[in-house]
């Protein structure tokens, strides 16, 4: 099994890649994501940005239980302003992290799944449906930052 970095360790990411409609439009997106461990609880922020004919950003603010010696699936909650208030799952697999989610109303569910490249980098595929329709999907590269600078500046 893969010493996963992202989610385990705490840290700041930059994401870049693309971004599908639910007509299969591609676009641009880029976005960043930070993992702070406090004692109760582990958060993830981030934020994705589209480029479509402007920027329209996806925020999102995970808070996840810690996962406990010896597991590998944590829960965690979050509240989104598109889709409102999203319970998942956190389960740690050989070289993957895989993220299922579903919201509390509207019968959004959705997927990431998030691939060991090395300590520095995942591939992160993942995609949105409400009811039997899909709503977007996305492929992003995850890069970890290292500069003090750009962890003081989110």
């Amino acid at each position: 099994m893969s010493k996963h970095t992202f989610l385990l360790s705490e840290g700041y990411w930059k994401a870049t890649g693309k971004f599908w409609d639910d007509q299969d439009n591609e676009y641009p997106v880029n976005g960043e994501t930070i993992i702070k461990h406090l004692d109760s609880k582990w958060i993830n922020k981030g934020v994705m940005r589209v480029y479509i004919d402007r920027s329209i950003n996806f925020t999102n603010e995970y808070e996840i239980e810690p996962l406990k010696p010896g597991k590998r699936q944590t829960k965690w909650i979050s509240h989104n302003p598109a889709m409102g208030h999203l319970k998942g799952t956190f389960k740690i697999e050989d070289d993957e992290v895989v993220s299922e989610y579903q919201s509390a109303k509207d019968n959004y569910r959705g997927s990431e799944r998030f691939t060991y490249q090395n300590d520095d980098e995942y591939k992160v595929e993942g995609v949105l449906t409400r009811g039997n329709k899909k709503v977007s999907s996305w492929s992003v590269v995850l890069q970890r930052q290292h500069t003090a600078a750009s962890n003081s500046q989110h």
